[in-house]
């Protein structure tokens, strides 16, 4: 492998990649719907059964260029076996890749080459079915990760990387005799430079609370801090005056606000100032009105699933659902379609179902579609029978089962 001038990832068998992504879908042939809405046109949620490579040619005809987000926690190119832990172990599927108890992430003689074959046909096709909009995270490793940015930066290009999240998924083992691997990347990119970004924040405990705000309002009782108004960053008002409270104000350092803002702001709330004792006037920042710590890219609040949680499924690469939210919070609308083509266990669906987003979730193993399918129809609902399908969830939207057809359109 090699790095041209371009920066292009060069593999063996990549060259006969373009061919392998010419040639016509495949039908998607619903065979179950569950809650039909009256009438039948309102948007289904779906839920396929397939190869995602061929799935995503076949979603091309009707969502291309319709795909808000799209998050994927594909193989990893480690190289191991993952084992289903307790009840769900024994569960059977016909997947190719699934072993009894498991599946494999191994990519036999070709090794990394293959991998980064699988890898790229897909981000290919992915990209056209985002909207302009649209971004894409994928959630990797040590193993891969590096390869698969440089076949991001050629695949969606290099302005469009937003940013590597790095989440710390434990705390570490302390029996380990070699460096703890504590953390996985997120790769996030956008398909344009237009893309969604609504900024999270984390929130504080109570202690933090009161140890930023620690000043109580006399006439409101809200809990309040101060920030300054005055800065060198604006000296070029130095020697002007504010009319504040009634009160006639120069500044020897410079004014953060004009006078409007200044009338405009105390309008909205007449106890804004807070004047020291050197008779300086500061404006007061309120506890109510904090969204929280700002979040960054690296996440260390979220940890993984511990064995006994009651989230916890025994799917051996299932993320926790708080992950999933993040995503889906920080970087589409309500309303929008989020796709997961590697859905597992469905945590990214789950979020969507939860967050009011449409979803299309693509998984080749009917195990995993089939717990999918459960967690779904579990939504609000914890007394229902999971392997009958005759109650109805009022909480759940209407979705679909599907599966390829062998016929080709």
């Amino acid at each position: 492998m090699t790095v041209t001038e371009k920066c292009e990832l060069i593999w063996k068998g990549k060259s006969k990649i373009k061919g392998n992504l010419i040639g016509k879908p495949r039908l998607l042939k619903t065979v179950k719907s569950i809650n039909t809405p009256k009438p039948k046109k309102v948007w289904r949620n779906k839920l396929i059964t397939g190869d995602n490579k061929i799935v995503i040619k076949s979603l091309l005809r009707e969502f291309k260029g319709k795909v808000n987000l799209v998050y994927i926690d594909p193989p990893f190119g480690s190289g191991t076996i993952q084992r289903i832990r307790g009840k769900n172990a024994k569960n059977q599927v016909n997947d190719s890749n699934i072993i009894k108890n498991g599946f494999k992430d191994t990519w036999g003689a070709n090794g990394l080459d293959s991998y980064l074959s699988f890898m790229y046909e897909r981000l290919v096709l992915i990209r056209k079915l985002l909207a302009k909009n649209g971004s894409i995270f994928i959630h990797l490793d040590w193993h891969t990760v590096h390869y698969i940015k440089v076949i991001m930066d050629e695949i969606f290009g290099r302005k469009n990387f937003q940013v590597d999240i790095i989440w710390q998924r434990t705390l570490g083992h302390h029996l380990s005799s070699t460096m703890d691997v504590m953390t996985d990347v997120i790769l996030w990119y956008s398909k344009t430079e237009d893309l969604v970004y609504h900024q999270q924040y984390q929130p504080l405990t109570d202690e933090e609370i009161n140890e930023k705000f620690p000043y109580i309002e006399n006439e409101t009782g809200r809990k309040f801090t101060h920030e300054k108004l005055e800065q060198s960053a604006n000296a070029y008002s130095i020697g002007e005056k504010r009319i504040i409270d009634g009160r006639e104000v120069t500044t020897c350092v410079g004014w953060r606000w004009t006078q409007e803002t200044f009338d405009k702001r105390l309008r909205e709330n007449p106890h804004l100032i807070f004047w020291t004792s050197k008779g300086r006037p500061r404006y007061k920042r309120y506890a109510d009105e904090y969204y929280g710590r700002k979040i960054g890219n690296l996440w260390t609040d979220i940890p993984s699933l511990a064995s006994n949680e009651k989230e916890r499924l025994g799917y051996p690469t299932q993320k926790p659902e708080a992950l999933l939210k993040r995503i889906i919070e920080m970087t589409s609308n309500e309303g929008d379609l989020v796709v997961d083509f590697f859905c597992g266990s469905g945590a990214t669906l789950i979020a969507a179902e939860k967050l009011n987003r449409r979803w299309i979730g693509v998984d080749s193993s009917e195990y995993t579609i089939n717990l999918t399918k459960n967690r779904l129809l579990s939504i609000g609902n914890s007394k229902c029978l999971l392997n009958k399908e005759k109650y109805y969830d009022k909480e759940i939207r209407p979705f679909e089962l599907i599966i390829l057809d062998q016929e080709r359109l």
